[in-house]
């Protein structure tokens, strides 16, 4: 009996301890039975008010039944989540992560040696994880080597690994490839050329299509046609007027950056046009504004959850030039002028019809954007510059659902939809920082968090 107690024990103790990840997911092995999470604020992400007291039962991979204490029975045996005084709510959509970068700062050092080191794999799986411990179950990533980008996609569906649910486009289709190679990016030279790359993407797997810099509008209109003849979406930058007309012309179907301060304030004609394009828009305003929070408050550059989350080689590369920011090649010689003009472009947006098409992505983990409170941050940046907050966490749920495809799967919690669902420390609708406070994260029925 003895000896029965100290094994018992032992194993419990590496149960966790084993993980060579910092953090410990004890639902990797699924629990049998219903889950009821019961007495949190509901916020379904339909865009309706809350419901109060709510009760919401789980049972295997989807949501079996959303009600209010003392109207619906809880399962006999099944595991009861105690979420008074709390929010549960959709787990988060982010529609533009980056799971190959990690905050780098020095462009020019990290890519060269993310791919001498062979460690896009390590840095894509752990930034996955990162990702879904901060409540987002599901996240696009828009550009990443082809064959890895899919490998850890498909990895993740299959429960070899842990992270949140990914739609990939593998590498960029571009006329100018920057200074990334070929395993990030393939340049191309005409339509054609274009057209021929996209349908390489599609054979190796990919969810989305990725156009990136220097595209002519042929360009995107014959990457368009490739991308929609097999069923897949497109999604492109919309930094500039000629590429917003160009997108327009393709059609695309996801513009990336618009109203970010890139391209200043949009021309009444400009917003006109693409309201009646029906094209979903992503502003990732937090890849401007990221400096501002940093020069307000130099601090956050220590995160301790970063820190932890890192092994120490990757830490020190990833963010090691982070504490000199001013003078990285990223950090735009006109972000000042950017940052001042964030603010009045998100609310020319919201308030000329764009607002039920506008999506939250953070282009999380560029420089300074560590995954760990990007999405949570954007939400919040949503309501800051003028979005109601029940509709800013549509923005960053069912909303995005729809843009995948895959509104009837996720998304909201309703009953027959996989439960992808968070639990958040306070009331989002009165003070939007509390999803940084994550404190229980299902994805399809499993408890991560």
């Amino acid at each position: 009996m003895r000896n029965s107690r100290c094994i018992a024990a032992f194993l419990r103790v590496i149960g966790c301890s084993a993980l060579v990840f910092a953090f410990c997911v004890p639902a990797m092995a699924q629990s049998s039975g219903a889950v009821a999470i019961v007495g949190a604020q509901l916020i379904d992400g339909n865009g309706g008010p809350p419901l109060h007291n709510s009760v919401v039962i789980i049972q295997g991979k989807k949501i079996t039944a959303v009600g209010q204490e003392g109207q619906i029975a809880v399962p006999a045996g099944a595991k009861v989540i105690d979420a008074h005084g709390m929010t549960v709510m959709p787990g988060l959509i982010d529609m533009h992560v980056h799971l190959m970068i990690l905050g780098a700062g020095d462009y020019y050092k990290w890519f060269p040696w993310l791919e001498k080191e062979h460690k896009a794999p390590e840095v894509m799986r752990i930034s996955a994880k990162q990702l879904l411990m901060a409540g987002v179950t599901t996240a696009r990533d828009v550009c990443g080597p082809t064959k890895e980008s899919v490998e850890l996609r498909d990895a993740i569906n299959e429960g070899k690994e842990v992270g949140s649910r990914l739609f990939v486009t593998g590498a960029f289709v571009a006329r100018s490839c920057w200074m990334l190679s070929d395993y990030y990016c393939t340049k191309v030279d005409s339509p054609e050329q274009a057209a021929s790359v996209s349908k390489e993407r599609i054979a190796a797997g990919v969810d989305w299509v990725k156009g990136w810099a220097g595209l002519q509008p042929a360009d995107t209109k014959a990457i368009a046609e490739v991308a929609h003849a097999a069923g897949k979406k497109v999604v492109a930058h919309g930094t500039s007027d000629s590429e917003i007309l160009g997108d327009i012309a393709a059609p695309v179907d996801s513009m990336e950056h618009v109203g970010n301060g890139s391209t200043g304030t949009l021309s009444p004609e400009l917003i006109s046009k693409i309201a009646e394009s029906h094209i979903w828009i992503v502003p990732t305003i937090m890849q401007g504004w990221i400096y501002k929070l940093t020069e307000d408050f130099p601090e956050r550059l220590d995160n301790q959850q970063v820190k932890k989350d890192l092994p120490p080689d990757i830490y020190k590369m990833a963010h090691e030039s982070d504490l000199n920011f001013q003078r990285l090649q990223y950090y735009y010689p006109d972000i000042q002028q950017r940052i001042r003009v964030i603010p009045d472009s998100m609310r020319t947006m919201m308030s000329s019809g764009l607002a039920g098409r506008m999506l939250i992505g953070t282009d999380s983990g560029t420089p300074l954007n560590w995954n760990v409170n990007s999405t949570a941050t954007e939400v919040q940046l949503f309501v800051k510059f003028g979005m109601a907050p029940l509709a800013a966490i549509s923005a960053a749920t069912r909303l995005p659902a729809q843009a995948l495809g895959k509104g009837d799967d996720f998304g909201t919690v309703d009953p027959g939809k996989f439960a992808d669902v968070i639990v958040v420390d306070g009331n989002p609708l009165d003070d939007m920082g509390v999803l940084q406070n994550v404190v229980h994260v299902f994805k399809e029925g499993v408890q991560y968090k």
